[in-house]
């Protein structure tokens, strides 16, 4: 992974013998600053998924956070992008609270999630007509080329986990540094163990016995399910592999038990195409109390927060310039 790579750290916490938490963690530092991330947070990745629904939330907060205190050393403090829960707000905020740290929080935009429970025919039927016409054209396109099937497990074999990375290495992802390629024997442990739990769910789309999409879910005993990660093999963009994939998942969940389809936050405009449904996303962070954190962490975090809320200005006033230049 390199000689700079951040340090994993995979914390599994256990009630009665059965997974009641998972916090895969890494540790990077930057700025002089050492944070501990949930990993994927890269992507937007809710971490309300950390704990099963029946667990206290607080009281597995506090044990995991009691053994990151005490056992690793060298961090100042830990980050949780893209917090949904209130629950898990509200146990973060008192175990921080309880260890004398400081917390800041932001809220840094809005989920948009697919309420399951009207059944299919609703649910779809709420769909955007562009996304309908473009799931329409892409079927009748998939028709003309080979035969499209769809495939969903508790668990993601060594095989389909080639045919994983194979797909994400010929996505749209190709040129960036993307999660799973990055760190496979890593997410190979983790997925093993969300699948124990019952907590995975892996959607495959195959044209011909091809596999060309794939969608890996995270999912809790009440039916709410959480995208993850996904992508699809460039060659089938004609298609709108992507957007078929999530149809035939979304209709399945909804014929079933599904009770929630979360997209897991992003400002994709695909997204809005499925759902109007949304809820507000929120940043925190959990700085020690140590003097690095006091002096340097906290007006770090503040003024990374204020330069990221005028982003959406400078680049509205950048491409207006490019626009005027064109003109000129």
């Amino acid at each position: 992974m390199g000689k700079n790579a951040p340090t994993c750290f995979l914390l599994l916490c256990q009630e009665n013998s059965r997974l009641a938490a998972v916090a895969p963690l890494y540790l990077l530092k930057k700025h002089g600053l050492r944070l501990l991330h949930v990993m994927g947070d890269t992507e937007q990745a809710d971490v309300s998924w950390m704990i099963a629904e029946s667990v206290n939330i607080e009281d597995a907060l506090d044990t995991m956070l009691a053994h990151l205190r005490l056992s690793i050393r060298g961090w100042d403090g830990i980050r949780f992008y893209h917090v949904t829960s209130c629950a898990m707000m509200e146990g973060l905020r008192r175990v921080g609270l309880k260890y004398g740290w400081h917390i800041l929080i932001r809220q840094m935009g809005e989920s948009r999630y697919i309420d399951l429970r009207a059944g299919a025919d609703a649910v779809l039927g709420l769909v955007s007509s562009r996304m309908r016409n473009t799931i329409r054209k892409g079927q009748r396109k998939a028709k003309r080329t080979g035969k499209l099937s769809f495939k969903v497990s508790s668990k993601i074999s060594p095989d389909e986990f080639e045919s994983v990375l194979y797909i994400e290495q010929n996505s749209w992802k190709s040129s960036e540094d993307f999660r799973l390629n990055s760190k496979r024997a890593f997410y190979e442990d983790v997925f093993h163990a969300l699948s124990r739990s019952g907590e995975l769910r892996f959607s495959m789309l195959y044209m011909d016995d091809i596999p060309i999409a794939y969608l890996i879910s995270l999912q809790d005993l009440a039916g709410k399910v959480m995208a993850y990660e996904t992508a699809y093999h460039r060659e089938y963009g004609d298609i709108s592999a992507g957007s078929l994939l999530h149809y035939e998942e979304v209709r399945t969940l909804a014929g079933g038990a599904g009770r929630e389809f979360d997209f897991m936050g992003g400002s994709e405009n695909y997204k809005a195409e499925w759902t109007a449904d949304k809820r507000p996303v929120y940043e925190l962070v959990l700085l020690r109390q140590n003097a690095i954190p006091f002096v340097y962490g906290i007006p770090y975090v503040k003024i990374k927060w204020l330069v990221m809320r005028g982003l959406p200005l400078i680049r509205s006033q950048y491409n207006l310039m490019k626009a005027n230049i064109k003109r000129v």
